[in-house]
């Protein structure tokens, strides 16, 4: 029989599985793609100038979801928390429907005070008022860009 002819049915169920298995693992890994950036970490892109120096228009920014607790992706708040924000820390909230970076500034209780390190044209809690503990999304771990 001439190998170099037609495939026979044994080298078909070969790659057959072969590519199950790639298609397999690729469904995997983007369900737990999915998983790490809803619970554990996100990449965000910064769109405006008011945290320069620090963290410049354009950048990347790696945020640890899990820094102050556990919030599930389609919670408000979150279900386990094991720390507090630090005065400094860069952290991520939500404000009307839109994704903000600030440095936490000052604390009461549940609450934090957040302002831009570009004071001449930063809003911070003077506009938004004092951001709820369970508002924030996450902390800044690293900038680039």
């Amino acid at each position: 029989m001439n190998k170099s002819g037609p495939e026979t049915g044994k080298q078909h169920g070969k790659k057959a599985r072969f590519w199950t298995r790639i298609a397999a693992a690729l469904a995997a890994a983007l369900v737990c793609f999915y998983c790490i950036t809803s619970v554990a970490v996100d990449i965000v892109n910064v769109r405006g100038t008011s945290m320069e120096p620090a963290i410049a228009d354009g950048s990347l920014l790696l945020v640890n979801k899990l820094a102050y607790g556990l919030r599930l992706p389609w919670s408000e708040k979150y279900t386990v928390s094991w720390k507090k924000p630090k005065k400094g820390d860069i952290v991520l909230f939500r404000h009307s429907g839109s994704v903000v970076v600030k440095r936490c500034i000052e604390f009461y209780s549940t609450l934090v005070m957040v302002a831009g390190d570009n004071g001449s044209i930063s809003m911070d809690s003077a506009f938004y008022g004092a951001v709820s503990i369970d508002s924030i999304l996450g902390r800044v771990i690293k900038a680039h860009g």
